[in-house]
Protein backbone atom coordinates (compact mmCIF):
# COMPACT_ATOMS: atom_id res chain seq x y z
CA UNK A 1 0.00 0.00 0.00
CA UNK A 2 3.01 2.33 0.62
CA UNK A 3 4.04 1.93 -2.51
CA UNK A 4 0.46 2.84 -3.78
CA UNK A 5 0.87 5.93 -2.32
CA UNK A 6 3.97 7.04 -3.26
CA UNK A 7 2.92 6.38 -6.90
CA UNK A 8 0.16 8.73 -6.45
CA UNK A 9 1.94 11.38 -4.96
CA UNK A 10 4.57 11.04 -8.05
CA UNK A 11 1.63 11.46 -10.32
CA UNK A 12 -0.06 14.17 -8.82
CA UNK A 13 3.48 16.48 -8.74
CA UNK A 14 3.91 15.35 -12.43
CA UNK A 15 0.39 16.44 -13.00
CA UNK A 16 0.82 19.87 -10.86
CA UNK A 17 4.33 20.39 -12.91
CA UNK A 18 2.92 19.98 -16.38
CA UNK A 19 0.13 22.53 -15.67
CA UNK A 20 2.47 25.05 -14.60
CA UNK A 21 4.99 25.01 -17.07
CA UNK A 22 2.08 25.40 -19.67
CA UNK A 23 -1.56 25.28 -19.77
CA UNK A 24 -3.89 23.37 -22.34
CA UNK A 25 -7.49 24.55 -22.75
CA UNK A 26 -10.53 22.79 -23.63
CA UNK A 27 -9.56 22.60 -27.22
CA UNK A 28 -6.07 20.88 -26.33
CA UNK A 29 -4.62 23.70 -27.62
CA UNK A 30 -1.02 24.70 -25.71
CA UNK A 31 -0.91 27.79 -24.26
CA UNK A 32 2.69 29.61 -22.88
CA UNK A 33 3.45 32.33 -21.35
CA UNK A 34 5.14 33.94 -24.21
CA UNK A 35 1.77 33.66 -25.83
CA UNK A 36 0.71 36.73 -24.32
CA UNK A 37 3.83 38.88 -24.91
CA UNK A 38 5.72 38.64 -21.74
CA UNK A 39 5.65 36.62 -18.75
CA UNK A 40 3.06 37.46 -16.11
CA UNK A 41 5.56 37.82 -12.84
CA UNK A 42 7.79 40.42 -15.62
CA UNK A 43 4.65 42.11 -16.04
CA UNK A 44 3.41 43.07 -12.35
CA UNK A 45 7.23 43.87 -11.62
CA UNK A 46 7.51 46.36 -14.15
CA UNK A 47 4.85 48.65 -15.88
CA UNK A 48 2.00 47.89 -14.28
CA UNK A 49 3.22 48.40 -10.65
CA UNK A 50 3.52 52.26 -11.50
CA UNK A 51 0.62 52.31 -13.55
CA UNK A 52 -1.46 50.62 -11.06
CA UNK A 53 -0.13 52.59 -8.04
CA UNK A 54 -1.14 55.55 -9.72
CA UNK A 55 -3.96 58.08 -9.60
CA UNK A 56 -3.93 59.37 -12.23
CA UNK A 57 -4.80 56.75 -15.74
CA UNK A 58 -6.37 58.91 -17.79
CA UNK A 59 -6.34 56.62 -20.28
CA UNK A 60 -7.49 53.46 -18.49
CA UNK A 61 -4.28 51.48 -18.92
CA UNK A 62 -5.05 49.71 -15.61
CA UNK A 63 -8.59 48.77 -16.50
CA UNK A 64 -7.12 47.26 -19.52
CA UNK A 65 -4.68 45.36 -17.57
CA UNK A 66 -7.49 44.27 -14.97
CA UNK A 67 -9.51 43.18 -18.14
CA UNK A 68 -6.71 40.95 -19.28
CA UNK A 69 -5.58 39.24 -16.18
CA UNK A 70 -9.57 37.98 -15.66
CA UNK A 71 -9.40 36.80 -19.38
CA UNK A 72 -5.81 35.59 -19.27
CA UNK A 73 -6.87 33.45 -16.08
CA UNK A 74 -9.90 32.65 -17.84
CA UNK A 75 -7.59 30.88 -20.27
CA UNK A 76 -5.76 28.79 -18.21
CA UNK A 77 -9.06 27.27 -16.71
CA UNK A 78 -11.22 27.29 -19.95
CA UNK A 79 -9.51 28.16 -22.95
CA UNK A 80 -10.08 29.01 -26.38
CA UNK A 81 -11.97 32.15 -26.93
CA UNK A 82 -10.90 33.34 -23.28
CA UNK A 83 -7.27 32.94 -24.85
CA UNK A 84 -7.88 34.83 -28.00
CA UNK A 85 -9.69 37.74 -25.74
CA UNK A 86 -6.56 37.37 -23.10
CA UNK A 87 -4.13 38.23 -26.56
CA UNK A 88 -6.25 41.04 -27.77
CA UNK A 89 -6.21 42.73 -24.33
CA UNK A 90 -2.52 42.16 -24.04
CA UNK A 91 -2.00 43.85 -27.43
CA UNK A 92 -4.95 46.87 -26.08
CA UNK A 93 -2.88 47.46 -22.81
CA UNK A 94 0.78 47.33 -24.73
CA UNK A 95 -0.51 49.94 -26.93
CA UNK A 96 -2.20 51.67 -24.14
CA UNK A 97 1.35 52.55 -22.34
CA UNK A 98 2.34 54.50 -25.67
CA UNK A 99 -1.03 56.79 -25.80
CA UNK A 100 -1.23 60.32 -24.05
CA UNK A 101 -4.34 61.71 -23.74
CA UNK A 102 -5.13 65.28 -25.56
CA UNK A 103 -5.01 69.17 -23.86
CA UNK A 104 -5.98 71.84 -24.96
CA UNK A 105 -4.11 74.35 -27.56
CA UNK A 106 -1.26 76.28 -24.97
CA UNK A 107 -1.54 73.28 -22.56
CA UNK A 108 1.24 70.64 -21.20
CA UNK A 109 0.01 67.11 -20.34
CA UNK A 110 1.83 66.79 -16.83
CA UNK A 111 1.47 62.95 -16.90
CA UNK A 112 -1.64 63.31 -15.13
CA UNK A 113 -3.56 66.49 -16.14
CA UNK A 114 -3.03 69.45 -18.56
CA UNK A 115 -0.90 72.26 -17.08
CA UNK A 116 -2.06 75.72 -18.38
CA UNK A 117 1.58 77.42 -17.36
CA UNK A 118 -0.03 79.98 -15.55
CA UNK A 119 0.82 80.98 -11.68
CA UNK A 120 -0.56 83.30 -9.50
CA UNK A 121 0.79 84.60 -6.14
CA UNK A 122 -0.21 83.34 -2.96
CA UNK A 123 -2.92 85.56 -1.22
CA UNK A 124 -4.84 85.41 -4.64
CA UNK A 125 -7.68 82.89 -4.77
CA UNK A 126 -7.89 81.62 -7.95
CA UNK A 127 -11.31 79.82 -9.76
CA UNK A 128 -12.77 79.05 -13.01
CA UNK A 129 -15.80 80.67 -14.58
CA UNK A 130 -17.07 79.75 -17.85
CA UNK A 131 -13.90 78.68 -19.82
CA UNK A 132 -11.73 80.95 -18.38
CA UNK A 133 -9.35 81.14 -15.05
CA UNK A 134 -9.77 83.85 -12.68
CA UNK A 135 -8.34 85.40 -9.54
CA UNK A 136 -10.44 87.50 -6.97
CA UNK A 137 -9.04 90.82 -6.21
CA UNK A 138 -6.54 91.54 -2.81
CA UNK A 139 -6.18 94.87 -2.62
CA UNK A 140 -3.89 93.51 0.26
CA UNK A 141 -1.08 92.85 -1.92
CA UNK A 142 -0.95 95.17 -3.95
CA UNK A 143 -3.44 98.13 -4.90
CA UNK A 144 -1.37 98.42 -8.56
CA UNK A 145 -3.54 97.17 -11.68
CA UNK A 146 -6.73 97.61 -10.03
CA UNK A 147 -5.96 94.47 -7.21
CA UNK A 148 -5.02 91.94 -10.11
CA UNK A 149 -1.41 90.58 -10.12
CA UNK A 150 0.60 91.23 -13.18
CA UNK A 151 -0.32 89.68 -16.34
CA UNK A 152 -4.35 89.50 -15.44
CA UNK A 153 -6.75 91.78 -16.43
CA UNK A 154 -9.53 93.82 -13.91
CA UNK A 155 -12.90 92.35 -15.58
CA UNK A 156 -15.16 94.90 -13.42
CA UNK A 157 -15.88 91.94 -11.36
CA UNK A 158 -12.84 90.18 -10.95
CA UNK A 159 -9.40 89.70 -12.27
CA UNK A 160 -9.26 87.46 -15.58
CA UNK A 161 -6.13 85.96 -17.26
CA UNK A 162 -7.00 87.08 -20.84
CA UNK A 163 -5.89 84.44 -23.73
CA UNK A 164 -5.91 81.55 -21.70
CA UNK A 165 -9.20 79.23 -22.36
CA UNK A 166 -10.01 75.73 -22.71
CA UNK A 167 -12.84 74.66 -25.01
CA UNK A 168 -15.86 72.64 -24.57
CA UNK A 169 -14.88 68.99 -23.11
CA UNK A 170 -12.61 69.92 -20.85
CA UNK A 171 -12.74 70.55 -17.24
CA UNK A 172 -10.83 73.80 -15.26
CA UNK A 173 -9.83 73.99 -11.74
CA UNK A 174 -6.43 75.28 -9.83
CA UNK A 175 -4.32 73.58 -8.05
CA UNK A 176 -1.31 74.82 -5.99
CA UNK A 177 -1.99 78.29 -7.41
CA UNK A 178 -1.94 76.87 -10.64
CA UNK A 179 -4.09 76.90 -13.66
CA UNK A 180 -5.49 73.19 -15.12
CA UNK A 181 -7.70 71.57 -17.10
CA UNK A 182 -8.46 67.36 -16.90
CA UNK A 183 -7.13 65.95 -19.73
CA UNK A 184 -8.70 64.84 -23.11
CA UNK A 185 -9.04 61.82 -25.03
CA UNK A 186 -5.97 59.36 -25.61
CA UNK A 187 -4.35 59.50 -28.91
Amino acid sequence: MTFFKHFLTFLVLVLVLSLVLSFVSKDNQVYNESDFGNNIVQVIESDVAVNMSSECDPCNCAGIYQSYLNAYSNCIVFGGYYCTLAQQYWSAYQSCLHKEPECPNGFIYDGCNCYSGVHFPQGYVGFVWGNGFYVVQNCGISPANNCCPPGFTFDGANCHYFGLYFPAGYQGFVWNNAFYTTPGPCN
